[in-house]
C-alpha cells in the first residue's frame, strides 16, 4: 500500500522508525510490497514458532512472506482490558501481531534511549542485528526481538561513536570509521598521558 510506505517515509524523514503489524489471517502474503521505510513485524507463539490459530471456522495466525523484517510475541499477551464490565477481570491474555509491533516498539525506544541522536536506519539495523535467528526468514524476517542484545548493541554503537567524536575534536588521525574497529593515533605529546 502506497500510503503505508508514504507514512515510514515521512516518519523516517523526521528521525521516527514506524513498526507495523503484518496482519492476523495467518495467510502467505507474498504478493504483499516489502516497505523499505516501515518495520514490519510478524507475531510467535511458543516455542519461537509462527503464531497460528487456524480454526475450521477461520483461518487465523500471523500473516507472513518476504516483508517480515522480525517476529515478537503474539500469543496470549497478558495485558489489561479496554472494556471492563462491573466485576469483571481487568486482565486478558489475547492474541494478535497488534501485541507484538509495540513490543518491537517498545525495543526501538529503548534503543533510542541510549542515543537520541539515532537515526531511523540505526534503529531498524540494531534491531535487526540483534534478533535471534528462529528459522526462515519468510517467516520470521532476521528473527525474534531481542532487547537485551539491542541495548548492548546501541551501547557499543555509542561508544564507538563517542570514541570518533572525541578523535576529530582532539585532531587525533583516525582511519578505518566505517567498520566496526577505530584505529587511531595518538600524538607523540599525548602519548605520556595514556601510559
Amino acid at each position: 500500500n502506497h500510503s503505508i510506505e508514504e507514512a515510514g517515509k515521512y516518519a523516517r524523514d523526521r528521525g521516527s522508525l514506524l513498526v507495523y503489524s503484518a496482519g492476523n489471517h495467518g495467510r502467505n502474503r507474498g504478493n504483499y510490497p516489502d516497505h523499505k521505510n516501515v518495520l514490519i513485524v510478524g507475531g510467535t507463539q511458543k516455542a519461537d514458532r509462527r503464531w497460528n490459530c487456524n480454526r475450521w471456522y477461520k483461518k487465523c495466525g500471523s500473516n507472513y512472506g518476504h516483508f517480515i523484517d522480525i517476529v515478537a510475541p503474539a500469543k496470549k499477551i497478558h495485558t489489561t482490558r479496554a472494556n471492563i464490565t462491573l466485576g469483571g477481570d481487568i486482565y486478558s491474555s489475547p492474541n494478535g501481531t497488534s501485541f507484538s509491533a509495540p513490543i518491537v516498539s517498545a525495543v526501538a525506544a529503548l534503543v533510542y534511549s541510549i542515543n537520541p541522536d539515532f537515526t531511523a536506519k540505526e534503529v531498524e539495523t540494531i534491531l535487526l542485528a540483534s534478533a535471534k535467528k528462529i528459522g526462515d526468514k519468510y517467516y520470521y524476517g532476521k528473527g525474534i526481538v531481542n532487547a537485551k542484545e539491542a541495548v548492548k548493541l546501541a551501547i557499543s554503537k555509542m561508544w564507538r561513536s563517542l570514541i570518533i567524536l572525541w578523535a576529530k575534536l582532539s585532531e587525533v588521525p583516525i582511519s578505518n570509521t566505517s567498520s566496526d574497529t577505530v584505529i587511531f593515533s595518538l600524538p607523540e605529546s599525548t602519548k605520556s598521558t595514556w601510559a
